[in-house]
């Protein structure tokens, strides 16, 4: 292992967010990194919430984390070429190194006004011994977009290098794990991603049931529940899109996929709220909402009529892996 000049940092990456965030988090949290000339080190991670285990998976991720000592990617993270980036935290060579936690919250709270000789002396006040590694932590740097630009554009007019490509890195894990998608490579392509599951409104009887996140609420309108809910996308919407493109330029001319997490995330989270009674459905309707949840995901079979389209729909990982080709294709 080569000996190492300056400081370096690694990136623990919030745990419960979706993959999209995960990886925006990587990204920013690499680059502030970088900004004082850190070497960075790479820590495998998990995405639960994205990608779903099975139970025996999760009893062999936990044994081998304890017989190993060492930090874990799922399939998910292997799938992206997000797991074995060298230098390596499961690498020997740092098993004997100290981590120090340091909540990049906190700091940027705390120095609305930072440069990067600053961020760097407040870093490396935590600890004065030789072989430490950094180790950034996060619950959401959503608040601090601006503070962090404002230092990468610092480092990068002094030329500090910003080299970590997560394009390379996930067409590298292609050879390996190659997988197919439905895309017509001579045709122009087109992606539509309906967001249901977490974002959505079931109609039971002359009662609508929204949902955002892990909340459900029945209401008359979408007017009367409070700023954190989305307003879902109504179904015709997205056919409208498709209805407009294909009327001006011709359905001949294009591929498309239609992708979505589907309605089994909405179900849950509103039978988890009954549960918890936070919502209240008389018997009848409960029987009903059961009856609906069977054939909810049907609805998405009608994109099916239109020429030159599949879908990938319903919260199951190989249709994330495909999902996720598709949105890079």
């Amino acid at each position: 292992m080569t000996n190492f000049s300056s400081p370096l940092f690694t990136i623990e990456v919030p745990k419960n967010v979706g993959l999209s965030d995960q990886v925006w988090h990587l990204d920013q949290l690499y680059h502030l990194g970088r900004s004082p000339s850190y070497t960075y080190v790479h820590s495998p991670f998990t995405c639960p919430r994205s990608y779903r285990s099975s139970w025996w998976q999760k009893i062999g991720f936990y044994l081998k984390k304890g017989f190993f000592s060492t930090q874990q990617a799922d399939r998910l993270i292997k799938f992206l070429g997000l797991e074995d980036l060298e230098p390596n935290i499961n690498n020997s060579y740092f098993r004997k190194w100290q981590k120090i936690i340091i909540n990049i919250d906190k700091i940027l709270e705390k120095n609305t006004d930072l440069d990067i000789s600053q961020l760097k002396q407040i870093i490396q006040s935590n600890s004065s011994a030789k072989e430490i590694i950094y180790v950034f932590s996060t619950e959401g740097l959503y608040p601090f977009t601006f503070q962090i630009d404002q230092l990468i554009q610092q480092a990068e007019s002094k030329g500090i290098a910003q080299d970590l490509n997560f394009a390379d890195q996930y067409w590298q894990a292609r050879s390996k794990m190659p997988i197919n998608i439905p895309f017509d490579p001579n045709k122009i392509k087109i992606l539509l991603h309906i967001r249901k599951g977490d974002t959505a409104c079931v109609q039971l009887n002359h009662k609508t049931i929204y949902t955002h996140g892990a909340m459900a609420k029945i209401a008359n309108s979408f007017e009367e529940l409070n700023g954190y809910f989305r307003k879902p996308v109504e179904d015709r919407e997205y056919h409208l899109i498709l209805h407009k493109i294909f009327a001006k330029y011709g359905n001949q001319a294009f591929s498309t996929i239609v992708i979505s997490d589907g309605y089994n995330g909405t179900f849950r989270t509103i039978l988890k709220s009954l549960l918890k009674e936070q919502i209240y459905l008389n018997f009848k309707e409960i029987i009903q909402l059961i009856i609906m949840q069977l054939s909810a995901n049907s609805k998405f079979e009608d994109f099916l009529s239109y020429s030159d389209t599949s879908i990938i729909i319903g919260e199951y990982n190989q249709n994330l892996l495909k999902s996720i080709q598709a949105s890079v294709c």
